[in-house]
């Protein structure tokens, strides 16, 4: 039964580690995209709210995610 708890507990942290990475990488293309935006059409303010939406989305989508693990690795 330890070594069962060692493995899920290994592929929870990588699981956890892998989507972190993810959500990061997609927070980069949103802010990356900002950028752009804000360069090459800064009056379209339209594109500009969308994109910071998603960013703030992302963002929350991120904090999910570490809460959830959190608590399946408190059980």
């Amino acid at each position: 039964m330890s070594n069962y708890s060692y493995y899920s507990k290994r592929l929870l942290h990588q699981l956890r580690k892998d989507n972190n990475k993810y959500a990061d990488f997609l927070i980069n293309m949103v802010e990356a995209e900002i950028i752009f935006y804000k360069k090459s059409q800064p009056f379209n303010s339209r594109i500009l709210k969308n994109a910071y939406w998603r960013l703030d989305n992302l963002k929350l989508f991120k904090r999910r995610i570490d809460l959830y693990y959190d608590i399946l690795e408190e059980e």
